[in-house]
């Protein structure tokens, strides 16, 4: 069953379809940081070229060809918000090493194969979600451009195989510490529905981090100014002494 029909089904929850789901979105993401790091680890040492993550990216032989991508408008420096804004909630990990901001009145909800995720109770598809992944690799750049690591999450971790992506947008922001974030902005089409999605991307201490959030497209207009805070006050913390490595997902 494809996330489509779990969506569809308005205010109530479809938990096997979505742990399905979610698990299949995870074991792609750690199955491509797992090639990336085997395909790093035997590069020559005199080899200067970045590593690539492969994946198969026949989706988007036709599609990207004529998308315009926007970086200016999308990233937004975490500084902007050293305080925090009207209607929104920090919410903070210690024990992981990141913290956000999400809109006042999003619940958290529990869904198994994901660190943390709140959500709107009345429009499902207006969520924030985190994953943390084991990983080798140091730096971003290690596995290309936001333009290219955008495509590969969307052709293997951020839709299902029913869903027609599009990528709108990509940029890349860096915090005081000098940790680099990788924010992409995109479309997923789904039978019943199109997602406005908005997700960023980090790396540091051996930990792959991915914040998502997103909209129906019919209430991005209204929910686009939300987001965006959301995804840019993305920040990697220091973790609690003893917690790096403690709570890393198995698959």
């Amino acid at each position: 069953m494809s996330v489509s029909n779990c969506a569809v089904r308005g205010r109530v929850a479809h938990k096997s379809c979505t742990h399905s789901f979610k698990k299949s979105r995870r074991h792609n993401l750690a199955s491509a940081l797992a090639s990336h790091d085997a395909s790093s680890s035997s590069r020559s040492a005199s080899s200067k070229q970045p590593a690539v993550v492969q994946m198969d990216r026949r989706a988007f032989s036709i599609m990207l060809s004529s998308v315009p991508l926007s970086i200016s408008s999308l990233v937004t420096p975490a500084a902007a918000f050293a305080k925090t804004p009207s209607g929104f909630t920090v919410k903070k990990d210690l024990q992981d090493g990141y913290e956000f901001l999400y809109p006042f009145g999003w619940t958290e909800v529990e869904v198994q194969g994901q660190d943390t995720v709140y959500k709107d109770v009345i429009e499902p598809l207006e969520s924030v979600s985190v994953n943390v992944i084991p990983t080798q690799t140091e730096r971003l750049s290690d596995i290309g451009s936001p333009e290219d690591v955008g495509k590969q999450l969307l052709s293997k971790v951020l839709t299902s195989p029913s869903q027609s992506p599009k990528l709108v947008g990509a940029g890349v922001r860096q915090d005081k510490d000098g940790n680099d974030y990788y924010t992409i902005e995109y479309l997923t089409k789904a039978p019943n529905y199109i997602r406005h999605g908005l997700t960023v991307i980090a790396i540091k201490n051996g930990k792959f981090f991915i914040c998502n959030t997103g909209s129906n497209e019919k209430r991005w207009d209204a929910m686009k100014d939300k987001l965006k805070v959301v995804v840019n006050s993305f920040t990697l913390v220091p973790a609690l002494s003893g917690a790096v490595g403690a709570t890393i997902p198995t698959f």
